[in-house]
């Protein structure tokens, strides 16, 4: 199978089912997908010796093997990106929204940066810097000295300040289905129900929470799902 067939299966399932059942299949069938292509590439840097090295026989067992192996990694949710997926899909079934890609669109190049620094970890699958393993990582963190302001990316509401588990000190700024949040704060300088405007101070860059030196991680949500911010960047 591959990958387009796949986006189109997933497409299906999102605009033709409320199943929870079949969005969770499909969400792992597009993960072990992923990860059987990943096996691809590093097997090409594997040097070919042995029993099964050479003409069908090899392509046979290896693409077997990548097949299950990709399944049992994809069930045990090693990697996460089913359950992202699943979110997505389930989210926009049910609020009868469709147009993933649109939606973000219409946010485009709507957002300022929260401050000015060298990203140091982007969006994506990454190596978790505490714990280790291999985790999806929502938003991007920014490279700052301790004490440096951060601003409001957007216009909005405040909906959450405060301490946060693994986000230490925490800021939530939504206005209607786009959602802002700024994490790792050292102080807070704006409390739940508060209107903020694009630019203004909302805090300070601090080290709270789980975190391995002074940055922000700023996320950016749009109905509840984590999007890559540098989607809506304002370009400079």
């Amino acid at each position: 199978m591959k990958i387009e067939q796949t986006e189109f299966s997933l497409q299906k399932q999102n605009s033709k089912t409320e199943n929870p059942e079949s969005l969770k299949k499909a969400s792992k069938d597009f993960e072990s997908l992923i990860i059987s292509e990943m096996m691809k590439v590093f097997r090409q840097s594997i040097p070919k010796d042995g029993l099964t090295s050479g003409g069908f026989g090899e392509e046979i067992f290896t693409s077997m093997l990548d097949s299950e192996l990709s399944k049992k990694i994809s069930e045990r949710g090693s990697f996460g990106v089913s359950n992202i997926v699943e979110k997505q899909l389930s989210g926009y079934v049910k609020g009868g929204d469709n147009n993933f890609m649109g939606r973000v669109q219409q946010y485009s190049e709507s957002l300022n940066s929260p401050l000015d620094g060298d990203i140091t970890s982007k969006f994506g699958m990454r190596k978790h810097p505490v714990y280790g393993d291999l985790r999806m990582h929502e938003g991007v963190d920014i490279r700052a000295n301790e004490g440096t302001p951060i601003k409001s990316a957007q216009n909005g509401e405040v909906t959450f300040s405060g301490e946060s588990d693994g986000y230490g000190n925490l800021i939530i700024i939504k206005n209607g289905d786009l959602e802002t949040r700024y994490a790792h704060c050292s102080e807070l300088s704006v409390k739940k129900g508060d209107q903020v405007k694009q630019g203004d101070n909302i805090g300070l860059v601090g080290n709270t929470g789980t975190s391995t030196g002074a940055h922000l991680h700023f996320e950016v949500r749009i109905k509840g799902v984590a999007i890559d911010p540098s989607m809506l960047l304002k370009r400079r």
